[in-house]
């Protein structure tokens, strides 16, 4: 068996997605750079279903949450794991601006991670986005 070997930077980068390069000329020539900021290719817009279904996206290393609001469209990106014990939140759905754990039915404001209907130091993350070219880039270091 080969030695194990540590992984680099660069490493991890090579295995996010990338911005295709005439994409990124595009955002680039509108004077928005949103790689430079922090923010990763998670997927086209046409990807994220209209009906308040979550789907998951690797971004960095990580399982991030997407979704479409059915009521006013907005996409948000989150934490695909409730906080409490980690419940796998793709199973739920955002309604009105929350996603609920199908674990345990706690509900999250998907825009600030606070927790709805009790008092509660859990937090979901929640990451900003940004839709651009019809591309869904989200925000990993420039967290809401």
């Amino acid at each position: 068996m080969p030695p194990l070997r540590r992984r680099s930077s660069s490493d991890l980068w090579a295995c996010a997605r990338q911005v295709p390069t005439a994409a990124y000329r595009r955002l680039t020539m509108q004077g928005i750079d949103w790689v430079s900021q922090g923010y990763v290719l998670a997927c086209a817009e046409t990807e994220i279903p209209n009906d308040g279904s979550i789907i998951t996206r690797g971004i960095n290393g990580r399982t991030i949450a997407l979704a479409r609001a059915a009521a006013h469209g907005k996409i948000v990106a989150f934490d695909s794991r409730c906080p409490h014990m980690q419940g796998p939140l793709k199973f739920g759905r955002v309604v009105d601006g929350e996603v609920v754990c199908p674990w345990h039915f706690l509900r999250f404001n998907t825009a600030t991670g606070e927790t709805v209907g009790c008092d509660s130091i859990m937090h979901l993350e929640t990451f900003a986005v940004e839709l651009a070219d019809g591309n869904i880039y989200v925000g990993i270091s420039n967290n809401v």
